[in-house]
């Protein structure tokens, strides 16, 4: 059997055997995915509204 094969042979999703580890720490999946996001835009709000405040200048540029 060639290397990686038996990545075919998983028989579980990978949101599986994440929500079976994370429920038992205690925590479900769902509530894990929020608190994820949240952190993930959290961590970029800046970036963000960088992006926001440029899309706002130029379609304010194109109008003219």
């Amino acid at each position: 059997m060639a290397r990686g094969n038996n990545r075919n042979n998983v028989k579980n999703p990978i949101k599986e055997t994440i929500s079976m580890i994370l429920e038992s720490k205690g925590i479900s999946y769902d509530t894990w995915l929020e608190e994820a996001h949240m952190k993930l835009i959290f961590e970029n709000l800046e970036l963000l509204n960088e992006g926001l405040a440029l899309k706002k200048e130029l379609d304010g540029n194109s109008v003219e």
